[in-house]
């Protein structure tokens, strides 16, 4: 599967950002609409898979379903694939400048359920020996599953 949702690349915010770089001012761009989002499926990548020592929380900012299979998801970004693939989240963006590569500063808010895989620490740790994590191999991992109401169980 692929995405190919229609995203908006960042010239299209130019008169946002012209009149707050006018103004000495951040330039504040949303998303979805003004920006497409970081481009990445999930908040982790290598350095950074939040856990407890027990289990491990992957959430995913875009559809699971949309990860190409072969996508190391320790490299984290994935541009511009990962730009066609909706966004499960909205937020701001603040920038210096639209010439910078990355925003100085980014807040996301859940737009809609964001899927978040509650995986085992040790199985984690054990995929991500070779420095590959794959949507596979973290669908081959232990899964806590929740019910409609948000109660875990494993």
């Amino acid at each position: 599967m692929a995405c190919n949702d229609a995203s908006l690349p960042l010239e299209a915010a130019a008169p946002v950002a012209t009149s707050a770089r006018a103004a000495g001012e951040p330039i504040n761009l949303h998303h979805p609409g003004q920006s497409p989002g970081a481009p990445y499926y999930g908040h982790f990548g290598r350095g950074f898979l939040p856990n407890n020592g027990e289990w491990a929380g992957l959430p995913f900012y875009r559809s699971p379903e949309f990860v190409p299979p072969d996508f190391n998801l320790l490299d984290q970004f994935d541009p511009p694939a990962a730009f066609g693939c909706a966004l499960r989240v909205r937020g701001t963006e603040w920038w210096h400048d639209l010439s910078d590569p990355f925003p100085f500063q980014v807040k996301d808010y859940a737009a809609e359920i964001v899927p978040i895989y509650f995986v085992r620490w040790s199985e984690l740790r054990n995929a991500t020996a070779d420095d590959v994590l794959t949507i596979g191999d973290c669908g081959a991992c232990t899964r806590c599953a929740s019910d409609s109401r948000g109660r875990w169980s494993t």
